[in-house]
Formats: C-alpha cells, sequence, structure tokens
C-alpha cells in the first residue's frame, strides 16, 4: 500500500504533467508576426506581439458552421501569418516589420469583419494537421485584439471591399 506522502506526490506529479502537455500546444499557437491587408485599410496593420497574436488564434479556434457559398458575397481583409523561427530571428535582429509582404507568409486567411447580423469569420486557406474546418467563428476576444489594432470589425451592409491584386498571401 502506497503512504499518503507518495499519493500526494504522485497527484501532484500527474496534474503537473497533464497541464505541461495541455498547455505546451497553446504556447507554440501563435504566429511572429501577422499582417492584416487589403482595403479599406491604406497600409497592412502589423501584430508583433507573439503572445497577442498566440491569444487571437486561441480565438479563432471555434469551427463556424458558414459555408464558402455564405461567405462569398461578405467583404474580406487579408491575413498573412509569419510563422517559425525564421520570423523570430527577422524580428529579433531588428529588421523592418513593415517591410514583409503577404506573399512571403508561411500561411494566409482571411479575416471577415461582422457585416450586417453575420458575425465575424476567420477563413484560412489551409491548416496543417487534422482540423475539420477552414471556416472559423472569430470570439470577442478576437474583435478585441483586432479593432485594437485598427483593424475594421464590424462593416455594414452593402460596404464592398475590393481585395488588393498586389503583394496576395501566396502560402
Amino acid at each position: 500500500m502506497m503512504s499518503k506522502t507518495c499519493r500526494t506526490a504522485l497527484v501532484i506529479g500527474v496534474v503537473l504533467l497533464v497541464l505541461v502537455t495541455s498547455t505546451t500546444p497553446a504556447l507554440a499557437a501563435g504566429p511572429r508576426v501577422m499582417l492584416v491587408y487589403g482595403p479599406p485599410l491604406a497600409q497592412p496593420v502589423i501584430l508583433h506581439d507573439w503572445a497577442e497574436n498566440m491569444r487571437l488564434m486561441l480565438a479563432v479556434g471555434e469551427d463556424a458552421a458558414a459555408t464558402s457559398g455564405e461567405i462569398t458575397r461578405r467583404p474580406f481583409l487579408g491575413v498573412a501569418l509569419f510563422w517559425g523561427m525564421p520570423w523570430v530571428q527577422y524580428a529579433q535582429h531588428g529588421k523592418p516589420l513593415a517591410a514583409l509582404r503577404p506573399e512571403q507568409a508561411n500561411q494566409c486567411a482571411w479575416f471577415y469583419p461582422a457585416y450586417g447580423r453575420a458575425r465575424p469569420l476567420w477563413v484560412f486557406h489551409n491548416i496543417p494537421g487534422p482540423n475539420t474546418s477552414l471556416i472559423r467563428w472569430v470570439s470577442p476576444t478576437g474583435i478585441t485584439i483586432l479593432a485594437r489594432h485598427g483593424v475594421p470589425v464590424h462593416l455594414m451592409v452593402g460596404t464592398k471591399l475590393v481585395a488588393s491584386t498586389n503583394g496576395r498571401c501566396q502560402a
């Protein structure tokens, strides 16, 4: 029979193991830099706080019930995501983030602001791994982050945004 001290130590060890394994993937969930671009933005909005980018990625985690047909009539902004060590080093070496172009990104997405009564959506071009949906809801946390950076998060019906043909994300 195990002593009370051994059982307590075992429980603490298991809890710590669960916490480490459940949080480690989330810690890797944020791109180093993100560019949000396209009209009506005069220039791309640069999100470069890794922790904030991680929170934004977690805020677009819920699969949306919307279909691609439903979103084809909605205005959107392009999003270029720069993941991995090369972009960490790029930023750490003081290279200009404003010099980054969407076509250099590792991954691409579209942000569909709330439109009329339609909720805001985030649509990935592709997602590595076993994910089932490229179309995700944007939670209030994500909306707050985007709005804080000047990204339009709600558009009136009839607003037309035409994505720029220059500098499109290619990943």
